[in-house]
């Protein structure tokens, strides 16, 4: 992943089409829904929509830094060449986003992948969302899957 953070508020057009370009990327190569993003992100759902329709003139660093860590987990890796950005599709991205009828069993794996992202996320204090209660709830929600999957 190359470093678009580099300096501080407020990002450059270049950073802001980046994050339009993350948002439009991830909602449509994973079938994300702006809650699903923002859930995943800790970035503000009206912000996704904000950034999603090019109305956000203020995107803060983190934003960005929000949902290039999304994109990674999600299997989206993000670069640059010559003529711009580019969106490299892992196996573990590959996976998920041709799973269009996921079974019982593909939907508790890929919750609980999420749930421990988002775990991992706020135990770093990443993003807006991030609480003691929160996290404890996410933390509760995971061991519901994993018993889930146990039955499975």
């Amino acid at each position: 992943m190359i470093d678009f953070f580099e300096g501080s508020s407020p990002l450059t057009q270049d950073q802001k089409e980046m994050a339009f370009l993350l948002v439009k990327a991830m909602r449509g190569i994973f079938g994300l829904s702006q809650s699903d993003l923002a859930r995943l992100s800790g970035v503000s759902r009206p912000t996704i929509s904000r950034l999603e329709t090019g109305n956000d003139t203020v995107v803060k660093p983190e934003t960005l830094f929000h949902l290039t860590r999304v994109a990674i987990h999600l299997g989206l890796d993000v670069g640059s060449d010559k003529n711009g950005l580019v969106f490299n599709l892992s196996i573990k991205g590959i996976d998920r986003s041709t799973c269009t009828h996921p079974t019982e069993a593909q939907k508790l794996k890929y919750e609980l992948v999420d749930l421990e992202f988002i775990i991992q996320r706020m135990s770093n204090d990443w993003g807006s969302d991030a609480s003691p209660k929160r996290l404890a709830d996410c933390q509760k929600a995971k061991e519901e899957i994993e018993k889930a999957r146990e039955l499975l």
